[in-house]
């Protein structure tokens, strides 16, 4: 039926001929130029809008606590503004969200831009205003849509909203008022789906149709479904009509802007993504299957949506693409644990589900995390007051992102932003000037202009001695800024393996940074001087010579007297051995099979001694034997269940080579290249309760990361490992980084993830549980003391390491 109803539409178009084309030209060239021919009157739509008070609040109660909440929003101008429909009209409004006893649960301030809807009048070709009030002389603009994220938001139980402000601009006058209408979704049951469209009235199915190029009559099944779930209700403010709120008559010769012709956009529920936008989900420990939801517009039809798959410990990303072929495409696939990574090389819409089996489905689409941040000024410094606890240097973080380009793919030149530290009694105690990267973000974006290219953030530390009461910066460039502080000192906690993103990702009771008001930042919420920035987690970072193996890798020990164990861990993935690690990588050798090897020594020497591990699932003994070029060269028995032995020594180069035992004996054997290494043997501190030191000597200014690999030896539940660097001494700045001095980390142990063999006993450990500890660039090189406490409990087994790249690989960088 639906594929008879879009024939019959091609046989129309078809059936226009050369005449019928000549007839569409007018639309067409009006269409080009953003303006539409308009409705006769009778035929427009109505809405009762409501109008903002600039000192009273307008409260719309919720139905229900929502996930979402739509706002459409009418900028109200002067009547004689029809010779300014190319103006853009620049004003903003106040909402708070409220529960039931009117406690405010969040609160903030839109800064909306938006113009008037041109029309021509069928009779004499005039441009028009698209809308007008039947009730009032002002003239509405073109509806600006927000969409509100409240799921994490918890007793949402209303929305108030006023007025604030309207700023005119060179080409246009200031905006008299806004009016609004608020849309909450109507909640339905996937199970209710398919027999909710059958309970629409013929009306509704209709007014629900028109987002389909064919009507409501050739949806299909699941675009009805996408439709029911997507319906928006409105809702009227609670008081008395005249007393507590104001109404008008919108009407909008165009049809009605509620509905579909408001394109998927930045502000629209789900993730935005285009040519120059990415976005990160973030999947939990054990993975699982996802659902895509994408919702694209025509130009993304003939695209795809790729997905490129980070798991924690691997050395680079999976990549997979998804081709979209419809309005509204759904699929599903497999991933292990870890981040996603999406783009898209057009604008399209995405929601993202974790399905669980006999759950209801977790949205993975969560709101991001947003921050105001402020414009600088030429001549107006921006200034953050400065205050010190018991006389310490008080830290103090400032993010700074430049607008200079015009364009996603456009160089601009790096900022410069002038700051001033300074004391009570206004001298001034150090000033400078930072530079700030222009290179666009593919992932962070303002809120009110999705669409501008916005910087990468450019970083900045200062270590304020006791003295300073004040920081100002100002700018000549399009330049803003954030800024944070953290108590000297705190303990910063951390949930392992849960924090695995970003150390501000956490919740609030964990957060390394707070966030800090400049003076005056109400004024510049009120006015246009405080943009919001959203900013979404990151995929995990990848050193491409690390990942190539051009690094060292060295391991730290306790001062004083300390044990420790050799482990064998499973490798990260499908990577073959690093020459400096032939003789601790084992491949794994299937039995009484002839395989050709290729053994190598990490010294260019012309024999190697290889090793060879088993393992077995019992203590009985059982006979190995291996065979190198038709020659047995070894026969031994491997007793417990779990052992190593050498075998004798052997010229490098290709052998065939076959390894005789019982089939429940698992064999292992080093010093091989060309295969995927199997298990990597390490040797790992037993780290008992109670203090234990490391010596650490950082060699460079630049930032130093010191791995922990932990692997808990019982099943406790959590256990805490505190992580104290003693006595660092920092200069003023401004500072590259920032290193936390006191560090406790909260690990998760489970006898499920018990896949890790200590040899010399009869133990297995784990699950792996990894952290980085980083020295930062506010450290210069030297010796540090980094003291380790873990709390009462069994023994953790830790490997404490740093990778270096090396020397030549970061020469041939700089030369690059």
């Amino acid at each position: 039926m639906r594929l008879l109803g879009r024939l019959l539409i091609l046989f129309v178009v078809l059936g226009l001929g050369a005449g019928g084309i000549a007839g569409l030209r007018p639309v067409i060239d009006t269409l080009t130029f953003g303006k539409e021919e308009a409705q006769p009157e009778e035929q427009a739509s109505r809405s009762v809008v409501y109008p903002l008070g600039t000192e009273r609040w307008t409260r719309f109660p919720f139905s229900n606590p929502p996930r979402h909440v739509r706002l459409l929003v009418n900028a109200s101008v002067p009547p004689g503004a029809t010779g300014d429909m190319n103006g853009a009209w620049r004003y903003a409004i106040e909402y708070q969200i409220v529960d039931a006893t009117g406690a405010v649960l969040r609160e903030d301030v839109l800064h909306l831009s938006t113009r008037l809807l041109a029309y021509i009048d069928p009779a004499t070709q005039e441009t028009m205003s698209g809308a007008r009030y039947a009730d009032h002389d002002a003239l509405p603009t073109a509806a600006d849509l927000v969409t509100l994220d409240l799921g994490q938001v918890p007793g949402a139980a209303a929305l108030r909203a006023r007025f604030v402000s309207g700023a005119p601009t060179a080409d246009t006058a200031v905006v008299a008022g806004a009016a609004v209408r608020i849309y909450e979704r109507r909640p339905v049951r996937e199970s209710r789906l398919p027999a909710a469209w059958a309970r629409l009235s013929p009306e509704d199915r209709t007014m629900l149709g028109r987002s389909s190029v064919f009507g409501a009559p050739l949806l299909t099944s699941e675009e009805r479904a996408w439709l029911i779930r997507n319906n928006w209700l409105p809702i009227g403010p609670s008081g008395v009509g005249g007393v507590d709120f104001e109404t008008r008559t919108l009407i909008s010769l165009g049809g009605d802007q509620a509905d579909a012709r408001i394109p998927v956009s930045a502000g629209d529920a789900g993730f935005y993504l285009d040519a120059s936008r990415r976005v990160t989900l973030q999947l939990p420990e054990d993975g699982g299957r996802i659902r895509f939801v994408v919702e694209a517009e025509a130009e993304a039809l003939a695209s795809s949506l790729d997905v490129v798959f980070h798991e924690p410990l691997a050395a680079q990303g999976i990549r997979r693409s998804y081709p979209l072929d419809g309005s509204m495409t759904r699929f599903e696939d497999v991933f292990g644990g870890g981040v996603l990574e999406v783009s898209a090389e057009a604008p399209l819409r995405l929601r993202a589900y974790l399905l669980k089996e006999g759950e209801e489905a977790e949205d993975l689409t969560v709101e991001v995390s947003r921050l105001r941040a402020y414009t600088l000024l030429p001549t107006d410094p921006l200034r953050y007051a400065v205050t010190t606890l018991e006389g310490e240097p008080t830290p103090f973080r400032l993010v700074l992102r430049c607008q200079c380009a015009t364009e996603p793919d456009m160089e601009a030149e790096p900022a410069e932003v002038h700051y001033v530290i300074s004391a009570d009694d206004q001298a001034i105690i150090q000033e400078g000037t930072i530079r700030v990267a222009a290179a666009a973000s593919p992932y962070d974006r303002l809120r009110e202009r999705p669409g501008d290219p916005l910087s990468v953030p450019t970083e900045i530390y200062f270590n304020l001695p006791k003295e300073a009461t004040a920081v100002s910066f100002v700018s000549d460039a399009l330049v803003i800024v954030y800024g944070f502080t953290r108590p000297p000192g705190a303990t910063r906690h951390f949930m392992i393996p849960e924090d695995k993103v970003a150390e501000d990702a956490a919740d609030e009771g964990r957060r390394t940074w707070f966030y800090l008001r400049p003076e005056g930042w109400d004024v510049m919420s009120a006015g246009d001087r405080a943009p919001i920035v959203e900013v979404p987690a990151r995929p995990p970072e990848r050193d491409p010579e690390i990942a190539a193996g051009r690094y060292t890798w060295e391991q730290f020990v306790p001062v004083g007297d300390w044990l420790a164990r050799e482990l064998l861990i499973p490798a990260d993935g499908d990577t073959e051995p690093r020459v400096e690690a032939l003789g601790s990588s084992y491949v794994s050798l299937p039995l009484g099979e002839e395989l050709r090897l290729d053994f190598a020594s990490r010294n260019d020497a012309e024999t190697v001694t290889p090793e060879l591990v088993y393992l077995k699932p019992d203590a009985e003994s059982a006979s190995i034997g291996v065979r190198i070029d038709g020659e047995e060269v070894f026969s031994g028995l491997g007793t417990g269940t779990r052992g190593s032995m050498s075998l004798p020594a052997l010229e490098i180069g290709e052998r065939r080579v076959v390894v005789d035992s019982p089939a429940d004996v698992s064999v292992f054997l080093s010093n091989v290249q060309g295969r995927p290494v199997a298990l990597a043997r390490r040797q790992a501190i037993r780290l008992p309760p109670g203090e234990t030191i490391f010596e650490i000597e950082k060699r460079t200014d630049g930032e130093e990361l010191l791995t922990a690999r932990v692997f808990p030896s019982g099943d406790v539940g959590r256990q805490n490992l505190r992580v104290v660097l003693e006595n660092p001494v920092r200069p003023l700045g401004p500072l590259a980084g920032w290193t936390l001095d006191d560090r406790e980390y909260s690990i998760g142990t489970s006898a499920n993830g018990r896949s890790v063999v200590v040899l010399g006993s009869d133990q297995m450990v784990g699950p792996e549980r990894r952290f980085v500890v980083p020295l930062g660039a506010d450290l210069p090189a030297g010796t540090y003391r980094l003291r380790m406490v873990l709390e009462d409990g069994p023994e953790l087994y830790l490997a404490l390491s740093r990778t270096t790249v090396e020397a030549s690989a970061q020469r041939d960088g700089a030369q690059e």
